[in-house]
């Protein structure tokens, strides 16, 4: 109802249910280490998130422990409370459709192509980049993210106040960790001098793992969108007739949705710089999560790309590029090793580097194995997939680029 394209209404509908699913048994578990200094917030939220955590499938995830003791009468409970939740809040939202099928079908197709004033407003007062020299990562980063009206405006700033709040609050959350660095410094002593930094680390991985995932859904839904919103508004020959060359037209659709979700990865390293500067987070740690962070930026934008160029229709392009992303989530974790589970790991500690220079952590077979196999197994298998998959890519644009350009003047 509130989107006038089917690609932005199926990207806004997987975000929301991502965040449906992920964030309420995230802020359960974390809010009272990070809203420490806040208690009565803390307990807000927890209550906010106790009202909606129960319609999610994955409650019953969170809630294993309580089964397994409660056995078939706690079970029935969480399911009838997950049904009753689903069936409320799908009325709500129905009615709410219902209530305005009519205003939005006169605000979409009721003003004969001309902008509304909201729209109006917001040109006024965002104006676009002008283009440059890079037509097509132009599009791509500054005018597909800035079309709309003042509402789409108003949603992504509300969107970057969230993220720096969440950089402040992970700032003020970490005065315990600070005194902790001041009286015993950055090298490791022993697990009772770290205790608030661990914890603080492990909030970090969590956090960190979360953001990249929504951050990668949602790049993965620009890419995969790139070159079918082409083909759906009758674009694409014309793209292709115009003098650019392979390179720029797929680095433009490659890069330019990253540079218009680039807010996340900022957030993402100002979290992470903050657990480095107060021992949360060692510098070998930073650098192996970085690098793991670009690892799956590079996979989840070539997948969107190969996928936009295999497909006719935008739906279908990111209901597979996300889905992919998803599945080992949600069927195959432990031989496919899953985004989350790599990205939260990567981002080691000054204790976990000590037991590694001690050699202590190679008495566990465990270990090698899980390093080895799982963590250093999924980060080729990750990057191999990228590497592939922006070759095929570029291979795959020659077939379908069909049309003859003009050659370039001198």
């Amino acid at each position: 109802m509130l989107a006038r394209r089917p690609r932005d209404a199926i990207g806004a509908a997987y975000l929301l249910t991502a965040a449906w699913l992920f964030i309420p048994p995230l802020l359960e578990v974390y809010a009272p280490s990070l809203f420490s200094s806040w208690p009565a917030l803390a307990e807000a939220i927890r209550a906010g998130s106790a009202w909606i955590a129960p319609a999610s499938p994955l409650a019953f995830v969170t809630s294993a422990q309580s089964i397994f003791s409660g056995g078939v009468d706690e079970l029935a409970r969480l399911v009838f409370w997950m049904v009753g939740s689903q069936v409320l809040y799908g009325t709500i939202f129905t009615a709410l459709a219902a209530w305005q099928l009519r205003p939005a079908f006169r605000r979409h197709e009721g003003r004969d192509g001309r902008q509304i004033q909201s729209a109006r407003l917001a040109r006024r007062w965002f104006p676009i980049r002008p283009c440059g020299d890079d037509p097509v990562f132009w599009k791509e980063a500054y005018f597909s993210s800035a079309v709309g009206g003042l509402g789409r405006k108003i949603a992504r700033a509300i969107l970057i106040i969230l993220l720096g709040l969440a950089v402040l609050g992970t700032l003020v959350a970490s005065w315990g960790a600070f005194g902790e660095l001041r009286e015993h410094g950055y090298a490791w002593e022993s697990d009772r001098f770290y205790e608030q930094r661990m914890m603080l680390n492990l909030a970090l991985r969590a956090g960190g793992a979360l953001l990249t995932g929504i951050w990668l859904l949602w790049l993965s839904s620009q890419t995969a969108a790139g070159i079918t919103s082409e083909r759906e508004q009758d674009t694409w020959n014309s793209l292709l007739a115009t003098p650019l060359d392979r390179s720029e037209i797929l680095r433009g659709k490659m890069l330019g949705p990253l540079r218009a979700t680039a807010h996340f990865g900022v957030t993402l390293g100002a979290l992470w710089l903050i657990g480095c500067a107060v021992g949360a987070v060692h510098p070998l740690g930073l650098l192996n999560a970085i690098v793991m962070v670009l690892i799956m930026v590079w996979f989840a934008t070539a997948l969107g790309t190969f996928v936009s160029l295999k497909s006719n229709i935008t739906w279908k392009a990111r209901m597979w590029t996300q889905g992919i992303l998803i599945a080992p989530h949600v069927c195959c974790t432990l031989p496919i090793p899953s985004v989350l589970t790599l990205v939260g790991f990567s981002l080691w500690s000054y204790a976990e580097i000590h037991a590694v220079w001690s050699g202590t952590v190679f008495e566990q077979p465990s270990f090698i194995i899980f390093t080895g196999v799982y963590y250093i197994g999924g980060m080729a298998l990750y990057a191999g997939a990228a590497y592939f998959l922006t070759r095929r890519a570029f291979r795959r644009f020659g077939a379908v680029a069909t049309v003859p350009r003009p050659s370039r003047p001198p």
